[in-house]
């Protein structure tokens, strides 16, 4: 009778493989976690770049209307309103008209259609307040929102700004 015992063992016990299992499982849902955060982070500085960029873009536009023009006759007396409207130095520029239309900025230079400033995915939220202090300026409080809300699968982020300025223009009545 001949017994032999294999004494070179080749591969692993199967509580050797069910330990190997566990062990990566634990990091993998560690590691997937980090991501899902880094993502989610990196998501929320994206939205708030772009709203950042948006803002800055709607003011800069605000500003070189106003630079080009000599009044503001909309929003009139102490009213408030979603919409400005400058008259213009330059005939095929006047009036330059900013309005708020669902949310989203436009802009409308003299007989043109009006042109929106930003993308649909950005809300923005707008309201011109005049307040003029006496006869022979024009001055308007404006307020400013945008935000933008990403909504995904693994990951949402939100981000808002709100600015406010004035503008006077100084005119000869």
């Amino acid at each position: 009778m001949n017994t032999s015992r294999i004494t070179n063992k080749k591969g692993f016990t199967l509580i050797e493989l069910l330990l190997y299992l566990a062990i990566a499982s634990v990091l993998i849902t560690i590691l997937s976690g980090a991501s899902i955060d880094m993502l989610r982070i990196s998501k929320k500085t994206q939205n708030l770049q772009e709203v950042q960029y948006t803002s800055s873009f709607i003011y800069s536009t605000l500003d070189r209307v106003a630079s080009g023009a000599y009044a503001i006759t909309n929003p009139v007396g102490v009213a408030t309103s979603s919409s400005v409207t400058f008259r213009m130095y330059e005939a095929e520029l006047d009036p330059t008209v900013l309005s708020l239309v669902d949310g989203v900025m436009h802009l409308q230079e003299g007989a043109t259609s009006p042109i929106p400033l930003h993308a649909s995915n950005i809300q923005s939220r707008v309201t011109y307040t005049n307040i003029s202090p006496e006869e022979g300026y024009d001055s308007i409080r404006v307020q400013l929102g945008v935000s933008l809300d990403t909504q995904s699968v693994l990951t949402s982020a939100q981000a808002g700004m709100d600015l406010e300025t004035t503008i006077t223009l100084q005119y000869s009545p």
